[in-house]
């Protein structure tokens, strides 16, 4: 009996973050996707950040932040900028 309830809250749960899902997608103008709005949101909180750390936020590969960092830019939703600190820049 423990188990079936304890599957049925993850069912519950997991209809919520879909609702979630559906309603953000709502929100968001349809050339801003899922990826782009947590780059958003994140800068938005956390302020200027390497991409390495905005991967490590978002828990996704680097590669992926690199392509909705360049996404979000090519928009002019944000404006990239290489790092001082960084001799490779």
């Amino acid at each position: 009996m423990a188990a079936r309830s304890r599957y049925e809250e993850l069912a519950r749960q997991l209809s919520a973050v879909g609702a979630v899902k559906r309603g953000l997608a709502r929100a968001l103008p349809p050339e801003c996707p899922g990826g782009s709005a947590a780059v958003l949101t994140l800068l938005d909180r956390h302020g200027e950040m390497r991409i390495s750390r905005l991967a490590e936020l978002m828990a996704v590969d680097l590669s992926v932040t690199s392509r909705h960092v360049a996404h979000v830019a090519e928009h002019g939703w944000i404006e990239r900028s290489p790092d001082p600190a960084d001799k490779r820049s």
